[in-house]
């Protein structure tokens, strides 16, 4: 025998009695002498109770689903089991992408630049047309010392480096803000889920062009 200690079940179990205690009362079907009657009308009420519990369990089950996925596209750092963040499932479904992050370290660098951005509150803060709202650019300084401590932490030189963020840059998954002790970029923006709590959202998303320049990327 099956056992499930789920509450929804044992409310479920209540219904069912509770429905048919009221039929053989409605029915009468106490003094009824024919058992298959009874017993068809019995199952009539079983089955209504039953597929009433399972349709609300499907559709409980989806939006679980959904909102699983929507923690995944909000939240990708916080979700992620792993340090990385890149690649994303989207970007190796793509067949020509994922050739592309075979043949070059993209995801290297995203990564590497996603761990150390920074919060910055630009005069010009990111806009988002799209929602029409205005976000503070996560940004990172790419200086001398920038490059060599990518270049070390992935394993490639200075001036490979400075190749992938000019490229990524070329491709808008970097934007340039300004020169300030080297050259400031921002790789995506803050968006606040809470008050003083806030998402780090890159520039590269699911969308048409982001997927043409990585299908075309080149150092």
């Amino acid at each position: 025998m099956i056992t499930i200690k789920s509450k929804n079940y044992e409310r479920f179990l209540k219904r069912l009695k509770q429905e048919e205690n009221e039929t053989i009362e409605k029915y009468d079907l106490k003094n009824i002498n024919d058992k298959d009657y009874t017993e068809h009308i019995l199952f009539n009420v079983r089955r209504e109770v039953v597929r009433l519990f399972f349709d609300n369990l499907k559709k409980r089950i989806r939006n679980l689903e959904e909102d699983i996925v929507y923690l995944k596209e909000a939240f990708p750092v916080e979700m992620s089991k792993k340090e990385d963040v890149f690649p994303f499932q989207w970007m190796l479904n793509d067949k020509a992408i994922a050739k592309t992050l075979q043949n070059y370290r993209i995801s290297d660098v995203l990564n590497y630049v996603f761990k150390h951005r920074k919060f910055y509150r630009e005069r010009i803060p990111y806009e988002d047309k799209l929602h029409n709202k205005k976000y503070p650019y996560t940004v990172f300084l790419a200086d001398k010392k920038f490059y060599l401590d990518m270049a070390k932490d992935i394993g490639f030189t200075e001036y490979s480096a400075k190749k992938y963020v000019y490229a990524l840059c070329k491709a808008e998954i970097f934007i340039k803000l300004k020169q300030h002790k080297g050259t400031l970029y921002a790789d995506g923006y803050f968006t606040e889920w809470e008050q003083n709590k806030f998402v780090k959202r890159p520039f590269l998303k699911d969308e048409k062009k982001y997927r043409k320049s990585l299908k075309e990327f080149k150092l």
